[in-house]
């Protein structure tokens, strides 16, 4: 081991490792599996730089792993499933490092686990199908990678799901066949086609699927949203009209619908959506006037109508 641990003596670390250094080049420890009473490990931003050891998979008593912010290359060893049986891991998180290669099909023997979070790495290949094998999954990101394939259908016994980030990856295939229902769930961010079964996941504040290269409708079943304040399907290639239902989300605060292939007029019904702020439906393919309830969202304070195929004069009000 380099500098940051060279004179550390981890044999007499108990429960919890927390470091925090300034020096530069820090090796991983690969000593770590040593440390059988340690509960928690958080060595995040620190740069280390080095790979996970296999010794990792014998920290029987580890409930918290954070090491988020380093350097970290290779591969997640698959060593890594065994806390699935020694301990009862619940938050591993490795974002924002430099980890490469497939996930080893061991991490579903995590059935333990709440949080788990890749974000920000260079993984490839598949995400493995027994993700979410013990349902206790409620908060998970793997954004910003290269994962391919099927998104598991494993995650519908993660009903408790919270939390959930796949997007800036080639995940495929059919992504409503992979999702259930999520009562708590209250910010997705995901690609492919928008889930019809979201609609029951009624405790959401937050949708933000901008940017995915999302296609076909905006599901009607996101009237039943009440609580929502952000909505953000910006930036995909959604098609069709705006769901007259949207009148439903009297909460509503931001709507982003820009830059996608919608049509039709726009819905007099949005002049319902009284505690809207944002309104942005530029660079689509609405036709028609610009309806005049839009006038009654006092609250409004942007709206951007522009690039659309619309005709007739902007309602008074909005031209205040």
């Amino acid at each position: 081991m380099e500098s940051g641990f060279k004179n550390k003596r981890l044999e007499n670390v108990k429960t919890c490792l927390i470091l925090m250094t300034t020096n530069s080049r820090v090796v991983f420890p690969r000593e770590i599996g040593n440390l059988s009473n340690l509960a928690v490990l958080n060595l995040s931003t620190n740069d280390l730089s080095g790979a996970l050891p296999p010794s990792i998979g014998n920290l029987s008593n580890i409930f918290h792993i954070f090491l988020y912010r380093n350097s970290l290359s290779g591969h997640i060893p698959r060593e890594i499933g065994n806390l699935g049986n020694l301990s009862n891991l619940e938050m591993l998180d490795l974002s924002f490092n430099n980890l490469f290669s497939t996930l080893p099909a061991s991490i579903g023997n995590l059935t333990s686990i709440k949080s788990l979070q890749l974000a920000l790495n260079s993984f490839t290949g598949q995400l493995p199908q027994l993700l979410c094998g013990g349902g206790s999954l409620q908060n998970f990101s793997a954004s910003s990678n290269n994962f391919t394939g099927p998104i598991p259908k494993s995650l519908k016994n993660c009903t408790g799901l919270i939390r959930l980030k796949l997007n800036q990856n080639q995940l495929t295939g059919n992504v409503t066949e992979a999702f259930g229902i999520y009562p708590n769930l209250n910010h997705i961010d995901l690609s492919g086609s928008i889930p019809p079964v979201l609609g029951k996941a009624t405790k959401l504040r937050v949708l933000d699927l901008s940017s995915n290269h999302l296609s076909g409708n905006i599901p009607e079943e996101f009237g039943t949203l009440k609580l929502l304040h952000k909505l953000m399907l910006h930036g995909n290639r959604l098609s069709g009209d705006i769901q007259y239902k949207i009148k439903m989300l009297a909460n509503l605060e931001s709507l982003h619908l820009a830059a996608n292939n919608l049509s039709g007029s726009i819905p007099k019904e949005l002049g319902g959506c009284y505690k809207l702020l944002q309104l942005s439906l530029e660079n689509n393919e609405f036709e028609g006037s610009v309806p005049s309830k839009i006038t009654n969202i006092y609250s409004l304070e942007i709206l951007d109508i522009s690039s659309n195929f619309l005709k007739g004069e902007i309602p008074h009000k909005l031209q205040k």
